[in-house]
């Protein structure tokens, strides 16, 4: 069944001895995943956002990670999905929310001065279609006290294409919290046009596969038509990959301003990344190495 369902709908598998072995893997995963929260194995670590024309930090990325006592740590992409199908997303939304904002509630207060670094979290589908969705968001903000507004949700570009009367709605009714909504990977979808009109968003995030080097170096033409789109609807854009210094000056070349990804700065821990916050809101003559060093 879950190999059928993996690969589309209205389709049949026949059995083989390798999917019970899958299968129960995925029950045992299942199975230690209700109790990560309580046992403290999730974590976050942060990844900066950077100013790509003068390379001050403006926000991070919040990444999930499971810190698997025998599997070791494991990425989004080898749960999330558990997670959505077990009914667990909400529980471990609502933990990367409380913790994003409350971390980022920290880097607000620096030094007693407005920062202005927001961070961003990742809102899976399921997440997204969660009645408590938007209670979670309103809970996290009150109780960590941060400003709406330095709170980023990204949406996978495939949310957008969904129910649009539903996706619209419940975008409104969490950009009326204060909070920006943007779309993660865009560029890998060619649909998106339509669904931006019916459901406005904040931020426009470049798909990592449109800012691999192509033949002659060249930037892919899809990145021109993002960013001037971008300026077209007034939101921000923001390419995600950048690894090498060549892809760092095409991207300026084109007049994309915000970017991440291991060329500008590796994910950091929470400490860390308030440690860099704090520093990046000194005064220009403390910052010592510069804002992202």
């Amino acid at each position: 069944m879950y190999a059928a369902k993996g690969r589309g709908r209205e389709r049949f598998e026949l059995f083989e001895p390798a999917m019970e072995v899958a299968v129960l893997d995925r029950l045992q995963l299942e199975a230690e995943l209700r109790h990560a929260v309580d046992r403290g194995q999730l974590e976050l670590e942060f990844q900066p956002l950077v100013r790509l024309t003068g390379g001050e930090l403006v926000g991070f990325e919040a990444l999930l990670r499971w810190n698997h006592p025998a599997r070791g740590p494991l990425g989004p992409d080898a749960f999330l999905t558990i997670a959505e199908e077990s009914g667990q997303i909400d529980a471990i939304g609502r933990w990367v929310l409380d913790e994003a904002c409350t971390t980022a509630a920290t880097w607000q207060r620096a030094d007693g001065r407005d920062s202005g670094l927001w961070v961003s979290v990742n809102v899976s589908p399921g997440q997204f279609r969660s009645p408590a969705l938007v209670e979670d968001v309103r809970a996290a903000l009150r109780w960590s006290d941060l400003h709406a507004r330095l709170l980023l949700l990204e949406l996978a570009e495939s949310v957008l294409l969904d129910d649009e009367g539903f996706v619209a709605d419940r975008i409104a009714t969490l950009r009326d919290l204060g909070v920006r909504v943007g779309v993660d990977d865009v560029g890998a979808s060619r649909s998106l046009l339509g669904a931006l009109h019916r459901s406005p968003v904040d931020v426009l995030k470049l798909d990592r596969s449109l800012v691999r080097p192509r033949p002659g170096g060249e930037i892919a033409p899809v990145v021109r038509g993002v960013l001037e789109l971008g300026r077209t609807l007034e939101v921000d854009t923001v390419a995600q990959g950048v690894e090498t210094d060549a892809q760092l000056s095409r991207l300026r070349s084109v007049g994309c301003e915000v970017g991440q990804g291991f060329f500008l700065a590796r994910p950091l821990t929470a400490a860390a990344a308030t440690k860099l916050a704090l520093r990046a809101a000194a005064p220009v003559g403390e910052r010592g190495r510069g804002a992202v060093a």
